[in-house]
């Protein structure tokens, strides 16, 4: 139970990060209800063994922080993001 709510996986499979994972979560958490400030991102990814590799890893994890960027940015819910 994460925030009051319960989270139930749902691996997605994705291969836009160049890299072929499983997502269960990729989610905000925030210091408390109705606060607009994040605490931290939780992501839960599953990668087969083959592509656990260091230049694979940043390549999926400089996507995901691309999309988290762009979609903070889209929504307009942190105006202070630094450049």
């Amino acid at each position: 139970m994460q925030g009051g709510r319960k989270q139930e996986a749902k691996w997605e499979y994705n291969e836009s990060y160049g890299v072929p994972v499983r997502i269960a979560l990729n989610d905000v958490v925030y210091y408390s209800f109705g606060d607009r400030k994040p605490m931290r991102r939780e992501i839960f990814i599953l990668i087969d063994a083959q592509y656990f590799k260091p230049d694979n890893l940043k390549t999926l994890f400089t996507g995901l922080s691309s999309d988290c960027y762009l979609r903070r940015k889209q929504s307009g819910a942190d105006k202070t993001l630094r450049r």
